[in-house]
C-alpha cells in the first residue's frame, strides 16, 4: 500500500513539475528547446512569437529572456525535446488506462419494464423512466423533491460550489488569476504575464504576497 502511494506521489510530481509546458501549463505537446535550454510546446512558441513579433527572427525566452535564432524552415525545425517527450509516455505508462467514458446505462426502478433511467430522486434515492417521473411529481408529497440527471449521480445532495475557488482570467477564460502587476493595478493569468507583462517596467508578484 505504502508503495503504491509513493508511486502515485511520485508521478504527480513528475507532472506537475517535468512535463508541464510553463505557458500553457499542460503536458507538453511536440516539445522544442530553446538555446537557453527551456522547453516550450511548439504551439505555444508560435502563439508567442505572433505576439511579440510574426516578422521576427528571434524568439525570446520567458521564463529567463533570452534570445534564440528562429530556423530559416521556421519554429518547427528547432530541437525537439526527445527526454520529455519519453517522460510524459512514461508517466501515462504509470497511470494506467483510462476508466471508460461511457457510465453504464441505469434501469428505472420505479416500474417493471426495463426502460432506461432518465432521472433520479434524491430523496427517494431511486432512478425514474419518464413515465415514473411524470408519476412520481404529480404526488403532492413529492413536490419538492430533489431530481437530478440519473447516469453518474450519487446519492448525496449536491454541495454548493466552493466560494474559495480562484477566479478565472477574463481574456483567458480557461486560466486563473495568480499574479497581480503592480504597474498596471491589475490581476492576471500565467499567459497575461507572459504575453502582456513581461516588461522590465510591469512589476509583478504572486496575489497572496500583494495581499
Amino acid at each position: 500500500m505504502a508503495e503504491a502511494a509513493l508511486h502515485i506521489e511520485t508521478t504527480c510530481q513528475i507532472r506537475h513539475v517535468h512535463i508541464e509546458c510553463p505557458i500553457c501549463l499542460s503536458r507538453f505537446t511536440d516539445p522544442k528547446i530553446l538555446d537557453c535550454l527551456h522547453s516550450f510546446c511548439l504551439k505555444c512558441l508560435q502563439e508567442l512569437i505572433d505576439k511579440q513579433d510574426p516578422k521576427t527572427d528571434i524568439i525570446i525566452c520567458p521564463m529567463c529572456n533570452k534570445e534564440t535564432s528562429i530556423p530559416d524552415e521556421g519554429l518547427s525545425d528547432l530541437l525537439s525535446c526527445f527526454f520529455l517527450s519519453s517522460l510524459i509516455d512514461d508517466v501515462i505508462n504509470l497511470e494506467g488506462p483510462k476508466e471508460d467514458i461511457n457510465p453504464p446505462v441505469s434501469t428505472c426502478e420505479g416500474c417493471d419494464e426495463g426502460l432506461e433511467a432518465v432521472s433520479r430522486c434524491v430523496d427517494c434515492e431511486v432512478n425514474y423512466c419518464k413515465t415514473c417521473l411524470t408519476i412520481h411529481a404529480k404526488l403532492k408529497s413529492h413536490r419538492h423533491h430533489q431530481i437530478v440527471n440519473a447516469v453518474g449521480v450519487s446519492n448525496e445532495r449536491p454541495k454548493d460550489k466552493d466560494k474559495t475557488e480562484a477566479q478565472k482570467c477574463r481574456k483567458h477564460t480557461d486560466e486563473k488569476l495568480c499574479f497581480y502587476c503592480d504597474t498596471c493595478k491589475l490581476l492576471v493569468c500565467l499567459k497575461c504575464a507572459v504575453f502582456d507583462h513581461r516588461a522590465s517596467n510591469h512589476n509583478l508578484s504572486e496575489i497572496k504576497d500583494s495581499i
